[in-house]
């Protein structure tokens, strides 16, 4: 049986591997556009010198990172029971400073001067 067409008269065999002539089988290729795209976000390092009370959890919270993440920087486990005096790396995400709006002097008369317009 060449294709997985079933004619009169002839038996299906049930289990049998179901095959594609290579001319109907498609290669789809994803595009670039849609592949995920690494996200890169600016950072700044900090060190971190533990204070007695302190655990990743507050820590974490104090800079607002993930506390697994801190974990992972510094090669601890997530439950780790930190010491006072031990040194911590933190990586923390910087935002793009504000755009400012442009100041536009006599806002209140441009308006005004917009709306009245000569008779």
């Amino acid at each position: 049986m060449q294709n997985n067409i079933i004619g009169i008269g002839e038996k299906l065999l049930v289990g049998q591997p179901k095959t594609l002539p290579k001319s109907l089988i498609v290669d789809y290729q994803i595009s670039p556009y849609l592949e995920p795209q690494e996200v890169v976000i600016p950072t700044i390092e900090i060190d971190y010198e533990v204070k007695p009370g302190d655990s990743l959890w507050s820590i974490s919270q104090l800079y607002e990172v993930p506390h697994s993440d801190l974990a992972k920087w510094n090669n601890l486990s997530a439950s780790s029971i930190l010491k006072p005096g031990t040194q911590l790396t933190l990586f923390i995400p910087q935002a793009d400073k504000p755009k400012q709006p442009q100041k536009r002097q006599n806002l209140l008369q441009d308006l005004q001067k917009s709306l009245i317009q000569p008779r």
